[in-house]
């Protein structure tokens, strides 16, 4: 029984190849020339690539300002020049040129150098037992005699009643001025010289 159906089965097998294998070999029916073709289906167009967006271009970095130029300080003032130094005096004081009256005391000596006037002062304060008229007319000979121009200025008696009066002389640069006194209740007279001269 096995055998039987063992074998009808491999025949059965064989039949449905050999069958397969003939309608595979025949040809199929050709189309008809004359047939209206059907229309081509169209392509799908392919969907438009989305295109890159453009790279943003660097935009060009403004050009600084110039900076103001700095202004130009001002010129410092030309420092004044120093006054000339006045003239060195001599070693010494020039001689005191006036003579001394009889009898006459000194009461006061100075001899400086005035470096603004670039001037020597003498100074000569005394006294004489005589009468200030005596003691004016002696002092301008003496001036005179020097060579200097004197000029006599008579001045009013002080609250006390002392009797005043100035010579004043003068030659080129020298300056010469005598202040005299005399008290009223005395016989002397005083004098106080102030000698100017160039140094």
């Amino acid at each position: 029984m096995d055998e039987r159906w063992t074998t009808r089965l491999v025949w059965a097998a064989i039949g449905s190849g050999l069958t397969l294998l003939v309608m595979w070999a025949r040809p199929g029916p050709q189309p008809d020339p004359s047939a209206p073709q059907p229309a081509a289906v169209a392509s799908p167009k392919p969907a438009p690539q989305p295109q890159p967006e453009p790279e943003p271009q660097p935009q060009p970095e403004p050009e600084p300002e110039p900076e103001p130029e700095p202004e130009p300080e001002p010129e410092p003032e030309p420092e004044p020049e120093p006054d000339p130094e006045p003239a060195a005096p001599s070693d010494a004081a020039p001689e005191y040129p006036l003579p001394r009256m009889p009898g006459m005391q000194n009461l006061r000596r100075t001899d400086r150098f005035d470096p603004e006037k670039e001037v020597w002062v003498l100074v000569r304060a005394s006294k004489v037992p005589a009468p200030m008229s005596a003691v004016i007319s002696f002092y301008k000979k003496a001036l005179e005699t020097e060579g200097l121009s004197v000029s006599k200025i008579d001045e009013p008696p002080d609250e006390e009643g002392t009797k005043r009066a100035t010579l004043k002389g003068r030659v080129g640069a020298t300056k010469v001025q005598i202040a005299i006194r005399q008290p009223s209740d005395s016989f002397e007279t005083t004098a106080r010289v102030i000698w100017q001269t160039p140094g």
